[in-house]
């Protein structure tokens, strides 16, 4: 009796329930986790590298070369601190990479700043290496 009593008051309530699911589903929800910068620019990995991994700046601008390919120059638009023996590589016109030579040092703390090249662009993250991790990003206007 007890089962019949609880499956009727389940017909009865599941309707509610589903209306309300599909309500829910339609509201767009907060990106409470994405972190964006107002011009644009992002370098990732945003805290911490490992052994080999890369660093990778995204301008909001082509930048550099459309087809890619190596950067003789990165003084231009960005340095780290302290310097990294390692190879600069245009992805894109809007992605410019850093290979590190050599593992990251472990618990180093690396400082990447990109420099104001254009109006909008203009920023800086530490870096850990444990491997190597990058703390914070923000604009150096």
């Amino acid at each position: 009796m007890k089962k019949i009593a609880f499956l009727i008051a389940l017909a009865l309530a599941s309707p509610t329930l589903i209306s309300s699911g599909h309500a829910q589903q339609g509201a767009p929800s907060p990106a409470l986790d994405v972190l964006q910068r107002a011009d644009g620019v992002k370098i990732v990995p945003e805290r911490f590298l490992r052994a080999y991994d890369p660093v990778t700046i995204f301008f909001a601008t082509d930048t550099g070369p459309a087809t890619g390919g190596a950067e003789d120059s990165p003084e231009r638009f960005v340095t780290m601190e302290p310097a990294v023996s390692g190879a600069w590589q245009w992805l894109g016109p809007r992605a410019l990479q850093f290979r590190p030579a050599d593992k990251w040092q472990p618990l180093a703390r690396v400082k990447v700043k990109m420099l104001d090249h254009d109006k909008g662009a203009g920023g800086e993250t530490d870096t850990a290496a444990a491997g190597a991790g990058i703390d914070g990003s923000g604009c150096n206007r």
